[in-house]
């Protein structure tokens, strides 16, 4: 009774990402970059999936998935450590069953098409541009950060100021580095007039184009290692985010990182080791691009 009384529920909020352009162009991002494998399919599902899932395939997956040696519990606040532990192992007696579902390695997609269009009559057109990257894992991560910041991490950045301040060609626009456990991208995301999306897509690649030959600037290191320090002090001041942070550590990484760590990881990053890095991500021949607007797949060119 209660996963068919569920489905109603996941299905009105399957339908608000169907709604909102700007949540479901990442999703067709991934689906475009990774292809027909788990990481490159939408977290909620299909509608046929909602529609059809059995209790028992909940609770298979239930047995399979959350096990001990696949739990990690992070506490932050004012708390006794005697007694938080004693609380843990009270409430959170679970089975003793080793863990069955084994995590299938990432296989880079054998995708030709680079361009994907969902034709839909929007107010703004959404867009995703970017390239296949760095893991979670990978030791250059810290300068594939920086590298994103500088681009178009805030309003300071060439994307911000190039793309939106000069030419006006959309409302938010932002590049980010997205890393997982044995993959990751790196893209930048953008609403745009709908009448000068080319012009945007254009605009992009140019400042992706400029970035790879000549890198960023010395002052724009600095200003962006300030700028990913700053940020993750201020989000680390509520508890609920630094539990998240010790958290995905631990069980994403197999270790954990003090702040302080991290911001001394941070500063040792050097500007040709970013230079480096940027000719090596950016390389226009492999850039996907996904658009959700008011266009047929032959309208738009990359």
């Amino acid at each position: 009774k209660e996963i068919d009384k569920e489905r109603g529920v996941i299905l009105e909020e399957y339908n608000m990402y169907q709604d909102t352009p700007m949540y479901q162009i990442g999703w067709d991002f991934e689906k475009l970059i990774f292809g027909d494998q788990p990481i490159g399919r939408d977290q909620i599902g299909t509608k046929k999936l909602i529609n059809s899932v059995t209790q028992q395939q909940f609770q298979d997956y239930q047995k399979q998935l959350y096990t001990p040696d696949n739990t990690v519990i992070a506490l932050v606040g004012d708390f006794e450590n005697e007694k938080a532990f004693s609380l843990i192992q009270k409430y959170f007696q679970m089975p003793t069953s080793k863990k069955s579902l084994e995590f299938k390695a990432y296989q880079q997609a054998k995708n030709q098409q680079k361009l994907h269009i969902i034709k839909k009559q929007t107010e703004q057109a959404h867009l995703v541009m970017g390239f296949n990257s760095l893991s979670n894992k990978d030791p250059q991560k810290w300068a594939l950060k920086l590298l994103a910041t500088a681009l178009g991490g805030n309003m300071s950045s060439r994307m911000f100021l190039n793309v939106r301040e000069a030419e006006g060609l959309c409302y938010y626009i932002h590049t980010d580095a997205d890393m997982y456990s044995d993959c990751g991208t790196f893209a930048t995301r953008a609403g745009v007039d709908v009448t000068r999306a080319q012009d945007a897509i254009d605009a992009i690649k140019k400042q992706y184009k400029q970035v790879a030959e000549k890198g960023i600037s010395q002052a724009e290191l600095d200003k962006s290692k300030s700028y990913l320090k700053g940020k993750m002090q201020l989000k680390l001041e509520d508890s609920e985010s630094y539990a998240h942070f010790l958290a995905r550590q631990s069980l994403i990484l197999n270790e954990v990182q003090t702040p302080d760590q991290i911001k001394k990881e941070i500063d040792k990053v050097s500007l040709n080791q970013v230079n480096k890095l940027a000719k090596q991500i950016i390389d226009l021949e492999q850039l996907y691009v996904s658009v959700i607007g008011p266009y047929t797949q032959s309208e738009l060119k990359i």
